[in-house]
């Protein structure tokens, strides 16, 4: 799997004319809910009347782990039920979201279906708070800064 993942990676590149610097495993794999036919994907939106299911966990997730940094709850957790016991506080949402969990649990590969209105409406209302309290750039990163301390600490560790 890591050499078609690899491959993948540089025909992105190739086709889109950039470079991948960091690649990372995210979604429902490293969630804790992969589903036996779990793939790679690729991000996109949850627009219209027919969503992709699977695209209301992956756009929920980032949503929960910027609640619970703003609740002070400490280092955001990678799984995802526990995020969202902590920040989702109405019932019914919450209800939908493990809903859609166990159905992936349990193998469905939750494809195209009608919206979902409780978490649609959710996700539009936290994606637009969430742009609109997003801080002003503040100039470039010190990325020779951040390379010497992440040096540092991998040498620190080995």
């Amino acid at each position: 799997m890591n050499k078609k993942i690899q491959s993948e990676l540089i025909r992105i590149e190739n086709e889109r004319g950039v470079r991948v610097l960091y690649a990372v495993e995210s979604g429902s794999r490293a969630w804790g809910f992969a589903s036996t036919d779990s793939d790679y994907d690729r991000r996109d939106y949850l627009r219209g009347d027919v969503v992709w299911l699977k695209k209301y966990l992956y756009v929920l997730w980032p949503i929960c782990a910027c609640r619970w940094i703003e609740r002070g709850l400490g280092p955001v957790p990678m799984e995802f039920t526990k995020l969202v016991n902590r920040t989702i506080d109405d019932v019914m949402l919450r209800f939908a979201i493990a809903d859609l969990v166990v159905r992936k649990r349990n193998g469905e590969e939750l494809d195209r279906a009608p919206r979902v209105p409780v978490t649609s409406e959710f996700v539009e209302t936290e994606l637009s708070r969430l742009a609109g309290s997003a801080p002003e750039k503040i100039g470039p990163p010190p990325v020779a800064e951040l390379d010497t301390f992440f040096r540092n600490t991998l040498l620190k560790a080995a």
